[in-house]
């Protein structure tokens, strides 16, 4: 081909685009038909896509262009993004085919119309197969065909079993809209064991066999165990270290007396799985304790290596105003500036339904009138207030009461507001079985002084049904009045415990008070940064409801709205009169049931982890919260802005809001991601000033995003003009653009898009007179005239010169232009020396030598430029099917005049250079011209995919050219030439694409000249003088001629 012409490769772009707008007009019988027998998504992308109904050509494997997603339906891009539809790299759609019946003849029709076969299951009639995406309604057709779907795929990572939480708290639509799973992030657990992950009998151990990792609900872990058969640790997904004095990671109970629970010690793998259902891809650890200085061991364990920790452990018989050491130590770590965690998640505790708390008030009644007391001091008069309730209307009586099942068990802790190591106030506790009016369990301990404010009881009734009044006895009527706290549960292993009274109410207590029911570490707070307790709600599931009686009905799991507490639910204040909860997750939520825990989670045990998860997603959306090395953000300012974001976007709840039932709400994962998002402010009409010969590139921070959190935004994501999306900018042309735009701090999820018009402003360059005789020795003098293009140009302009004769100097007074609005002016001078007398040699070219050297010239006939410009400019703006029919009409018309080669590939992209040869003309060795653009325009009907633009040694360039340039788009291609010796210099561009006749090449070519030597004077002559206006990489000229006699 002639270096000369103007090169176009294309993919028969008139015959295709024609063919489109055939296919997206035909709505016969046939057609119709065919779209009923497809599934939606099917149909949407079959309606979006030109169908073929000829006989099917043999595929050529390779050679398909991969279809412009962004055209497609959003039903089609929403299902691809998903994984719930997928099409491979010769646009082939995976789908089962309904059949109804399935002989070697009907497979041959399938065949015949362009189905590759992978799955045959007679059986139920279908087959899996491979369908081109412009033969979806030729196969529908078939008679033989009933229906073509979607396959089932399996879905990863979600497992057998997800918590109803993940939708409830909208987890699964930040995963889905947002694409964030926790990658990168660390979540630490503490609870009692991870019973019926690891399979047993073995020293290193994989997942027991179906169960939770090898359903997908948890990570692939592996297990060690001792040579008693004790897990030690595990590694892998799930990193566990034990703290218990035995070293069980399990945490499985002693073995006498056994244990009335199946699934003690799996409470914590329920937990891991719920994390994992929210945030799949966190890494796991996980640590569990039995006291409460092994509780402080794990907790520091976990909050040295984890971003996000959690547990689900309650301590009583401690302080309850967050003073107690586990709730000091774990708001300490939480705000150790050494360590990298963000956020402390712990559950507020299910106490609130057997719970007392009131101020010690004399009955009058003396505890020697109840056989079994022999100490005298008048009893605690229990009764109604406004927070205390009487389920059985006992009125005031010195004793409250419980009721207990044969075999039933009660814990029953009392404590009262003196500081622990110093009471000095000594109350005593009984617990009097009520039918035979004796003491069958007391807590009598002497506090003196330096004891510890606490009496604690474990009673297992052994006999028959019956009630018990708890008693506390004012020793001596010695002690102070202080506030006396009650807590009366069941303990885990135990078969039963106190019952409800008075059905439907709830209480276990008949004098309770559901406020101030918050135990030691659910009481944690810290500062700057404070722990987050966590209530709950039902997921009012089918299942959560049938899992109580309906004589005692729990309201909150027959609220499908989700708004109702948990009737045991721990209400606050603290005792120190802070707000708990301070956020409320979901429970009776499906688990996996491993280890025996039961496939139903109650409590808010279960709350603890959604939060754990969420917080997980949300650090993913804000990575600069995260303590790594990147990370420029304060650890305590991180912790204070996690922690707002969790509880600034819940769904409130209540009024007054916060409240101690709800605390702030119920979380909002999607909510509180969202507010992680950049925001755009300012004008939609953006003026820039272009520095580059592609235009300008604009950040995130120049078009007006922010990110609300400080972090940086790395992303990008546009439609519209200004190249090809994303990128960490955006190229915009000269001129005006309109594009939709969105930001990202993550590169994952971005903000809502803000549509924006942009214009790039350009200057120009111009200069009086044009040409100026001068003897050798004297000065020229011009008036340079610099002026804004397509708006004012605010940047500072630097003036030079090049192409400079041997012997003169140039100079511009001022040497800068900011030209603003309006046209400035520079004066130049250039000043010539005294040399010999030469022959005078033209070095001025001609009109049209000028005019090439501001825009190479093809050398085509004059007749065919009214073509060659409509193919530019209808290629410029074939974004749409119309246009791209003109451009191929164009082009049609030029090949028919002769002179342009088409390609005669039936590839549907196409690609067009322009120009298809640059001359440099002459540049001294060792200098650089000022760049010359190439133009690529793709002038096809599929998006153009560029892998490699090179260039040789001489001539270097830069572009704005991504991998991939859309129907219609245009992109540029900045070549400069730097001579390294005299003579002539070739070289060529070269593109790589997936156009027919790839790689194509531009060809080079420029002259190398030597420097004259050094006191030679400047030789008489005519020479053009390269007048240059540079900002940033933007060079722009103008030539004026200096005749030199």
């Amino acid at each position: 081909m002639h270096t000369g012409k103007f090169l176009i490769r294309s993919a028969a772009a008139f015959v295709v685009a024609v063919g489109f707008s055939a296919a997206a007009q035909r709505s016969d019988t046939a057609n119709a038909l065919a779209v009923s027998k497809l599934t939606t998504v099917l149909a949407d992308l079959s309606q979006a896509v030109a169908q073929e109904q000829a006989p099917i050509a043999p595929l050529r494997v390779g050679t398909a262009s991969p279809l412009s997603v962004d055209a497609l339906p959003k039903s089609v891009k929403d299902s691809m993004r998903g994984g719930l539809l997928r099409i491979n790299e010769n646009n082939e759609v995976q789908v089962y085919i309904l059949m109804s019946s399935l002989s070697d003849d009907d497979v041959n029709q399938l065949a015949a119309a362009g189905v590759t076969l992978e799955i045959r299951d007679a059986g139920r009639r279908r087959v899996q197969a491979r369908v081109p995406v412009s033969r979806l309604q030729a196969v529908a057709q078939l008679p033989v065909v009933d229906a073509v779907r979607l396959p089932t795929y399996a879905r990863p990572r979600s497992g057998g079993a997800n918590t109803e939480g993940d939708t409830i708290l909208h987890a699964d639509a930040v995963r889905a809209q947002f694409h964030l799973d926790g990658t990168g992030v660390r979540v630490g657990v503490v609870s009692d064991g991870v019973k019926g992950v690891f399979a047993a009998s073995c020293t290193s151990c994989a997942g027991v066999d179906k169960g939770p990792i090898s359903t997908g609900d948890l990570p692939a872990s592996a297990g060690t165990r001792d040579s008693k058969g004790v897990l030690q640790f595990s590694t892998g997904g799930i990193v566990g270290k034990s703290f218990r004095a035995n070293g069980d990671l399990e945490g499985l109970p002693p073995s006498t007396p056994a244990c009335g629970f199946p699934g003690a010690g799996s409470e914590g793998t329920a937990m891991l799985e719920i994390v994992h259902d929210l945030a799949p891809a966190a890494k796991l650890t996980f640590a569990n304790a039995d006291t409460d200085l092994e509780f402080i061991q794990a907790v520091n364990f976990l909050a040295v290596s984890n971003d996000v920790v959690l547990d689900d452990i309650g301590f009583y018989g401690e302080p309850y105003d967050g003073t107690s050491a586990v709730s000091s130590n774990t708001a300490a770590a939480l705000n150790n500036a050494a360590y990298p965690i963000r956020a402390y998640v712990t559950a507020v505790g299910n106490d609130a339904d057997r719970h007392y708390f009131g101020a010690y008030t004399d009955s009058g009644v003396d505890g020697t009138t109840i056989s079994g007391i022999t100490t005298g001091g008048r009893l605690h008069l229990f009764q109604r207030t406004a927070d205390t309730t009487d389920a059985l209307n006992l009125g005031a009586q010195p004793y409250n009461l419980i009721s207990l099942p044969q075999n039933g068990e009660v814990v029953i802790f009392l404590t009262w507001d003196d500081a622990f190591g110093a009471s000095g106030n000594n109350y005593d506790l009984y617990l009097v079985q009520q039918s035979t009016g004796r003491v069958v369990a007391k807590s009598t301990d002497v506090q003196s002084g330096r004891q510890d404010p606490v009496e604690a009881i474990d009673y297992v009734n052994s006999g028959g049904a019956d009630r018990f009044r708890l008693v506390v006895q004012n020793v001596q009527n010695a002690a102070q009045t202080r506030r006396l706290n009650i807590f009366a549960f069941q303990p885990e292993c135990a078969t039963g415990g106190p019952q409800v009274l008075a059905p439907p109410r709830h209480e276990r207590l008949n004098f309770n008070t559901a406020t101030r029911s918050v135990s030691a570490q659910a009481d944690a707070g810290g500062s700057p940064a404070s722990v987050i307790s966590v209530g709950a709600v039902c997921s009012a599931s089918a299942a959560a409801a049938a899992s109580f009686s309906s004589s005692v009905p729990d309201e909150s799991c027959l609220d499908t709205s989700n708004r109702t507490a948990e009737f045991f639910s721990s209400r606050g204040p603290t005792l120190d009169g802070r707000i708990k909860p301070d956020i409320t997750a979901v429970d009776g939520v499906t688990v996996t049931g491993a280890g025996g825990f039961g496939t139903t989670f109650f409590g808010t045990s279960a709350g603890s982890p959604h939060m754990g998860g969420i917080a997980a997603l949300v650090l993913q959306g804000a990575p600069c919260l995260l303590s790594r090395t990147t990370s420029t953000i304060a650890a305590s300012t991180a912790r204070t802005t996690l922690r707002n974001l969790l509880l600034g976007h819940a769904v409130i709840l209540s009024n007054p809001n916060p409240d101690n039932t709800f605390g702030i709400g119920r979380a909002d994962a999607f909510g509180a991601v969202q507010a992680t998002l950049p925001k755009r402010s300012g004008s939609a009409s953006l003026t820039v000033d272009g520095n580059s010969p592609f235009g300008t590139s604009l950040t995130a921070a120049q078009l007006g995003f922010s990110d609300p959190n400080q972090c940086s935004l790395v992303s990008l994501s546009w439609t519209g003009g200004c190249g090809t999306s994303p990128g960490s900018t955006m190229t915009c042309s000269f001129g005006t653009n309109a594009v939709s735009v969105s930001a990202s701090n993550n590169g994952l999820g971005y903000s809502d898009p803000s549509d924006m018009q942009i214009t790039v402003t350009d200057y120009a360059l111009s200069g009086s007179p044009v040409s100026v005789t001068v003897s050798t020795g004297q000065t020229a003098t011009y008036t340079m005239t610099i002026a804004p293009q397509s708006g004012p140009y605010n940047s500072e302009i630097t003036l030079g010169c090049s192409n400079l004769p041997p012997g003169t100097a140039c100079s511009f007074d001022p040497p800068t232009i900011t030209p603003g609005s309006v046209a400035r002016q520079s004066t130049l001078t250039v000043s010539t020396t005294a040399s010999a007398q030469a022959a005078p040699v033209d070095r001025q070219p001609g009109a049209m030598s000028r005019w090439a050297q501001r825009l190479p010239r093809p050398r085509l006939p004059m007749l065919m430029w009214p073509a060659v410009l409509a193919i530019l400019w209808m290629g410029h703006r074939a974004n749409r099917r119309r246009a791209a029919v003109a451009v191929a009409i164009s082009i049609a018309l030029v090949c028919a005049a002769g002179k342009i080669a088409l390609s005669a590939s039936t590839m549907a992209s196409g690609i067009a250079i322009f120009p298809a040869s640059l001359d440099f003309g002459s540049q001294t060795v060792s200098t650089t011209t000022v760049p010359k653009l190439v133009s690529v325009t793709n002038i096809g009907a599929d998006t153009l995919n560029i892998s490699l633009i090179t260039g040789t040694a001489e001539f270097s360039s830069s572009t704005s050219c991504g991998t991939t340039l859309a129907p219609g788009g245009t992109c540029a291609i900045a070549v400069s030439f730097t001579p390294s010796a005299a003579g002539s210099r070739t070289g060529t561009i070269s593109i790589t694409d997936d156009a027919a006749g790839s790689p194509h090449t531009v060809a080079l070519v420029g002259t190398g000249v030597a420097a004259p030597a050094a006191g030679s004077g400047t030789p008489a002559g005519s020479y053009s003088v390269t007048v240059t206006g540079t900002v940033g990489t933007l060079t722009r000229t103008v030539a004026v001629t200096l005749v030199v006699q």
